[in-house]
C-alpha cells in the first residue's frame, strides 16, 4: 500500500471530536520538507489502473498549441478548441496529472462500495469517471460549466454516468460519498460557498479529494514554468496563456484551504499529493 495513503488512514482513526491541529501546516514549514514533498516521486502513476493509456496523451512526439496569434482581449475559456486538445492541454500544464486521477482511484477503491455515488466537479471530458467506471462503480456524476467539454466527455451505454451542465454545485443526486474536484475551484470566484455546498452534500464520513494550484513563492512560479517548457510548450505560449487566465484562475494560499476546510466542518484534512504550485487535499466529513 502506498505510503501515502497510508498516513491517511492512521490519521482517520483519530478522536473525530479532536479540535483543529496546525500538523499539516506545520509539516509544510521547513524549507526541507517542502521539497521532500513536492519531489515525491516514489508512486508509479499507472500503478493499479486498468485503463489503456491514451495515445494523444502519452505520445512523445511534438504537440501542437493553440493559436496565440489572436491578442489576449478575451479570457481564457474551455470552448471547442480547448476541450479538442485538452489531453495535451492537461499533461503540459499540470504536474502530475495522471498520478492524482490514480489517487483518487486508489480513495474510491480504499473506501467505497461500488455502488456509492460519486460525483466529479469540473470532469471536463470525464477521465476520472472513466477511470471509476473500469474500476466497476456506477453511480456516477459528472458536473462541468463547459458544454464543449461535456459534447466530448467520456459515456457508456448503460447510463452510469450522469453528466450535468451547470455552475453551480448539483447535490440533486447526493449525498455522496465521494466528491473529486481537481484542478477546478481555483476558476470559481465564490469558493468557500462552492466548498460548503459539497460539504452539505456530502453523507457524513464521505470524502472530498481537492487538487488546486495554490499560491506559492516566486522561486516555485519558476520552477512551475520550467516544468511548462519541458513539457513542450514555447515562451510565447507560456506568457500567452498566463496573460488570459488573469483573474480566471485565481490562487489562494495553501493555509487558506488547510484553515478553511476545518472551519466549514470537514473533520478531517490532508495532503495527499504536492508537486510545484498544485495540491491535493483528502478531506472527511
Amino acid at each position: 500500500m502506498p505510503k501515502h495513503i497510508t498516513s491517511v488512514i492512521d490519521n482517520f482513526r483519530g478522536d473525530p471530536s479532536e479540535t483543529y491541529s496546525v500538523r499539516c501546516i506545520e509539516s509544510f514549514r521547513t524549507v526541507d520538507r517542502i521539497f521532500r514533498a513536492l519531489a515525491d516521486d516514489s508512486v508509479d502513476p499507472t500503478e493499479g489502473t486498468k485503463i489503456e493509456a491514451r495515445a494523444d496523451v502519452e505520445s512523445d512526439r511534438p504537440d501542437p498549441e493553440p493559436t496565440t496569434q489572436a491578442s489576449v482581449q478575451t479570457r481564457w475559456r474551455f470552448d471547442q478548441e480547448v476541450a479538442e486538445n485538452f489531453p495535451v492541454e492537461a499533461r503540459q500544464n499540470i504536474p502530475d496529472y495522471a498520478r492524482v486521477l490514480d489517487v483518487c482511484i486508489e480513495v474510491a477503491d480504499m473506501f467505497l462500495e461500488k455502488d456509492a455515488p460519486v460525483i466529479d466537479v469540473g470532469c471536463a471530458l470525464g477521465e476520472a469517471l472513466k477511470r471509476l467506471y473500469a474500476r466497476g462503480y456506477r453511480r456516477l456524476y459528472g458536473i462541468d460549466n463547459s458544454s464543449d467539454m461535456l459534447a466530448r466527455a467520456f459515456n457508456t451505454t448503460d447510463r452510469a454516468i450522469t453528466y450535468i451542465l451547470s455552475d453551480k454545485f448539483s447535490s440533486e443526486h447526493g449525498p455522496y460519498r465521494l466528491v473529486t474536484a481537481n484542478w477546478t475551484l481555483h476558476f470559481i470566484k465564490q469558493r468557500e460557498a462552492y466548498l460548503r455546498d459539497i460539504h452539505a452534500a456530502l453523507e457524513d464520513g464521505g470524502f472530498l479529494v481537492l487538487t488546486e494550484k495554490v499560491m506559492l513563492s516566486s522561486m516555485m512560479d519558476r520552477l512551475y514554468k520550467q516544468f511548462k517548457l519541458d513539457a513542450g510548450l514555447s515562451q510565447d505560449y507560456i506568457d500567452y496563456k498566463e496573460e488570459a487566465l488573469k483573474d480566471v484562475l485565481v490562487t489562494y494560499p495553501l493555509d487558506w484551504y488547510l484553515v478553511k476546510l476545518r472551519q466549514i466542518g470537514f473533520r478531517s484534512v490532508e495532503i495527499l499529493n504536492a508537486r510545484l504550485s498544485f495540491v491535493t487535499f483528502l478531506a472527511r466529513k
